[in-house]
């Protein structure tokens, strides 16, 4: 599919159910395009922040998928340990929420950031909840949208489930070149001339492969009326200083890993 080149806009065409996969180096802005994503399903949200590094404006953080509230229209999931026993059993009750036989009546999209985490960074290891729901969710309302520097490092039902790809004009690691090609469904010389004419845009822009229309689109950057409307804040350490009360509050102290199994 040749690129073609497009204003700035709301990404159209995106159902709740897909799998939406965006792209690119620390620094490129795809944290921004996936919070700004992540506002669009009128679903439930559950993100799972895999680096502790976001806060949601309204939402306290849970530390074990088994505190999180159901009944909650988003939940902030904060798990940096990434333990392959726990991403397993998270995405087992996340598969319990499908629509249908189980009596739920609305669908859940999960936010992952590096989606590199759901197998630590090796595919083969991805664990089999992971797999379940990545192939078989979208027919029982259960969708994702993720982030990778390394799409090489993704689970591969990811990459060939995915309905959206974004790859931002940063580029990405050669090794990572012809599996990002293919996910765009270009050939590796007319990906890198795309991502070319992208990086005349900008450093923030992109392009979008949807693949169901059958078209890849060069955009530049996201601009700000549409940056600001996003699920989630990155937490900026300048906020904070050492005069800061830094006593643990009860509500949101992390459990040990002790007391996380018993």
């Amino acid at each position: 599919m040749r690129p073609e080149t497009a204003p700035p806009e709301p990404a159209g065409g995106i159902r709740f159910t897909d799998r939406v996969i965006v792209l690119g180096r620390s620094g490129s802005g795809k944290s921004e395009l996936v919070n700004h994503l992540a506002v669009m399903p009128r679903c439930q949200i559950l993100k799972w922040d895999s680096k502790d590094e976001f806060t949601i404006a309204g939402v306290e953080p849970v530390y074990r998928p088994e505190d999180i509230r159901w009944d909650e229209r988003v939940i902030h999931l904060v798990d940096d340990s990434c333990e392959l026993e726990d991403v397993d059993r998270l995405f087992r009750l996340c598969w319990d929420r499908k629509v249908g036989r189980t009596g739920h009546a609305y669908g859940l999209v999960v936010v992952v950031h590096e989606l590199g985490d759901l197998c630590l960074d090796a595919p083969q290891k991805t664990p089999r909840a992971v797999i379940n729901y990545l192939k078989k969710g979208r027919a029982h309302g259960l969708g994702l949208i993720g982030a990778s520097q390394r799409p090489r490092n993704i689970p591969v039902s990811a990459r060939t489930e995915v309905q959206h790809v974004f790859t931002f004009s940063s580029g990405l690691d050669p090794d990572d070149l012809p599996i990002a090609a293919k996910m765009h469904r270009m050939t590796v010389p007319e990906f890198e001339q795309a991502l070319e004419q992208a990086r005349g845009l900008g450093e923030h822009a992109y392009i979008w492969g949807d693949l169901r229309a059958g078209r890849n689109t060069i955009r530049p950057q996201l601009p700000d009326h549409l940056r600001a409307q996003s699920l989630a804040q990155g937490i900026d350490a300048r906020n904070y200083s050492q005069t800061h009360d830094i006593r643990p509050s009860p509500r949101t102290t992390r459990p040990s890993r002790e007391a996380a199994q018993s």
